[in-house]
């Protein structure tokens, strides 16, 4: 299985966005895909932001059970 993972600033927009569409269709398309993602600069388990939420929403994509976490060491070398 591959390991995706996505980083930006506060993973609170775009990463979980890509998280979160990656996963939609890795599971329609039934790839083996292990996607994740985190921010460089977090508020620790903040939720996905309202614009993200609903933007994901137009795409028939729920992210309001998301939540941050900060980059790792551990997560990249993953």
């Amino acid at each position: 299985m591959k390991n995706i993972l996505f980083v930006c600033t506060g993973n609170t927009c775009r990463s979980s966005m890509a998280e979160a569409i990656l996963k939609q269709e890795a599971l329609e398309q039934k790839l083996e895909l292990n996607v994740r993602s985190a921010g460089t600069a977090v508020f620790q388990s903040s939720g996905a932001s309202r614009g993200a939420i609903q933007a994901a929403g137009e795409l028939g994509i729920d992210l309001s059970k998301h939540r941050s976490q900060q980059v790792t060491k551990e997560l990249v070398d993953e």
